[in-house]
């Protein structure tokens, strides 16, 4: 994590400086440089503890989810994050209001998710048809209304020098670096989760219970997650403790 950190910050320099070069030099060089090392900024960015990355493995870790759609929904998240960090800084809005309608939104989809994980098991326990299932899009879009202070940094700051296409460029390729790591980390745990749930198969009617009880576990912290993330100074607390 040293060495993590390190590179992160010397991408972080190499990004701003190709953020200077693009704005003031405005040619296709410059662009691509920019593009590159958003990139890469972006692929180590995503590393480290963080509340969507703990979502995704709460969620994947006790819901089944095939390869691809795990990488999908990794994916969506960090470009849903870039998205509505853009639109943050177009409509004037605050971080904290972001922050706070991101926790919302991951409160509600944990508690969809737990009654519907309540329900799977009671069909596990007793029988039944099987319960609706809710798309992880939502799950994406709930993380990805949390905007990214670099990203809040950089595009308020091109548009106050009236390069805010400059911006634009940046944060996109940023928000498609992380979205690749993060896709890589998702798929990662859809294996684990499919090589549990193989276990599960193997032991019949109790693996069932086990994996719906999972469900129930993983849905909860989703929805604690959320809830955690509603108290800024709590969260923050959480988060310097589990990246030490």
């Amino acid at each position: 994590m040293a060495w993590v950190r390190l590179q992160q910050l010397e991408l972080f320099r190499g990004f701003f400086e190709a953020i200077g070069v693009a704005a003031f030099a405005a040619n296709a060089a410059a662009l691509l440089a920019l593009v590159a090392a958003g990139l890469l900024y972006g692929l180590f960015h995503a590393i480290g503890p963080g509340p969507g990355k703990a979502a995704l493995a709460a969620y994947l870790l006790s819901h089944p989810s095939s390869f691809a759609r795990a990488l999908r929904l990794g994916l969506l998240a960090a470009l849903a994050q870039g998205a509505c960090t853009a639109a943050l800084v177009a409509l004037g809005a605050s971080v904290n209001d972001g922050d706070r309608a991101s926790a919302a939104a991951l409160a509600l989809v944990g508690a969809a998710l737990l009654a519907l994980a309540a329900l799977r098991l009671h069909r596990a326990l007793f029988g039944g048809d099987p319960p609706p299932r809710l798309s992880p899009l939502w799950l994406a879009l709930a993380i990805g209304l949390r905007p990214d202070l670099v990203g809040v940094v950089v595009l308020a700051t091109t548009t106050r020098l009236g390069v805010g296409w400059v911006g634009g460029v940046a944060v996109a390729s940023m928000a498609l670096g992380t979205g690749l790591a993060i896709a890589a980390f998702c798929a990662f745990l859809a294996a684990t989760r499919g090589g549990l749930a193989w276990l599960g198969r193997l032991a019949g009617r109790g693996g069932r219970i086990a994996g719906a009880g999972v469900g129930v576990v993983g849905a909860f912290a989703v929805s604690g997650i959320g809830l955690l993330l509603l108290d800024p100074t709590l969260a923050d607390a959480v988060v310097a403790r589990l990246a030490r």
